[in-house]
């Protein structure tokens, strides 16, 4: 009784060891190694991609499929190269005059927004007496004063990051080339490296790996596809509603930030509109503050509205669970943590859910 008892805690030890292993091997992939063979890992995905379009190409036109391959990567990546060129320039140029001019902002906006945080508090430091309302007045100048700092601070800092951007230029541009020809050469040999792949999977493993890759095929590859048209749809959205109506400058950058606020789990869009609009009645600009939470009300009906068709099915994971596993990948992984944890236990549940792997009960 002893002895099983003993070889019990050993096996468990043993099986505890080899997950703490795989776990380690799977971060450190992830964290280093994963950088180093994007370029491979974004073609292999563009391949993917395109591989229903290159069949219907070639049976349509009866081209050779290597052929057809290399025409749809051409265009495909072309097109890419473009949008990316124009826009990542665009982004840049109104970025950098928008850090520029930012420490000249903020000075001249804050006392405003001191003097209106002053009026907003006047009925309350009425009713206190004179050195608790001096206390508060002073707390508030503080705070102010430190956000002000904070700010001018960010600014420079942004500064330094754009900077440093360029001179990496070269390395991406070398990345950028190498993940051009990868997409070519993985578009004309799919077929050949998904089956070399597979043969290296051990038959005993291949269910569970065909199970994984259908269900990341089917189901979070179709959410983060319709979460990506509904990202562009608020992008667009914001974009003419911050330049038409409410009518400030570096339109689409705000748009672009606050479009990727919205799209991230409990998080949305007022996030950033609903300070926004509380600042501006503080400083006592109320048509500002009108036109920003209208534009909040018209942009959360549209997304009320399209994203049940869009979306058509939830990912399966409770907003608690979604935001601890965003949490924890930003602090482990960094920004692409954010994405990857999440996605890891979809694909976990899913496996789980399906009878083939038992983690949790």
């Amino acid at each position: 009784m002893q002895l099983q008892r003993i070889e019990r805690r050993r096996a468990f030890l043993i099986n505890v060891a080899y997950i703490a292993i795989l776990i380690a091997i799977a971060f450190l992939a992830i964290k280093y190694l994963i950088l180093w063979i994007m370029p491979f890992v974004i073609g292999f995905g563009v391949a993917f991609v395109l591989q229903r379009p290159i069949v219907w190409l070639s049976e349509k036109t009866r081209m050779n499929r290597r052929l057809a391959a290399v025409l749809l990567v051409f265009v495909t990546m072309a097109v890419l190269v473009t949008v990316l060129l124009v826009v990542g320039y665009q982004v840049y140029a109104e970025l950098l005059s928008l850090l520029r001019k930012l420490p000249e902002m903020v000075q001249s906006a804050f006392p405003s927004i001191t003097k209106g945080i002053e009026e907003a508090f006047s009925g309350l430091t009425s009713t206190l007496s004179p050195d608790a309302a001096e206390q508060l007045a002073s707390m508030l100048e503080g705070a102010a004063g430190s956000l002000q700092s904070q700010l001018i601070s960010l600014s420079g800092s942004m500064l330094s990051w754009l900077g440093h951007g360029v001179t990496q230029l070269p390395s991406f541009l070398i990345s950028l080339l190498v993940t051009i020809i990868a997409t070519f050469f993985l578009s004309m040999d799919y077929r050949r490296v998904v089956d070399f792949i597979r043969r290296q999977i051990p038959e005993r493993h291949q269910a569970l790996v065909t199970t994984i890759k259908e269900t990341f095929v089917s189901t979070i590859l179709k959410v983060l596809r319709a979460y990506l048209i509904i990202m562009t749809i608020t992008f667009v959205e914001l974009s003419l509603l911050l330049t038409f109506w409410v009518q400030v400058d570096y339109a689409v950058i705000l748009a672009g930030v606050i479009a990727l606020v919205d799209i991230l789990p409990i998080l949305g869009c007022g996030t950033v509109l609903i300070p926004w609009a509380v600042v501006a009645a503080i400083m006592g600009d109320w048509m500002l503050a009108i036109k920003i939470a209208t534009s909040y009300g018209v942009i959360t009906i549209i997304r009320n509205v399209i994203e049940p068709k869009i979306v058509g099915q939830q990912i399966g994971l409770h907003p608690l669970v979604t935001l601890f596993c965003m949490y924890f990948g930003l602090q482990v992984l960094g920004v692409l943590g954010m994405f990857l944890v999440p996605v890891t236990v979809i694909l976990l549940k899913k496996v789980q859910d399906s009878g083939q792997i038992k983690i949790w009960k």
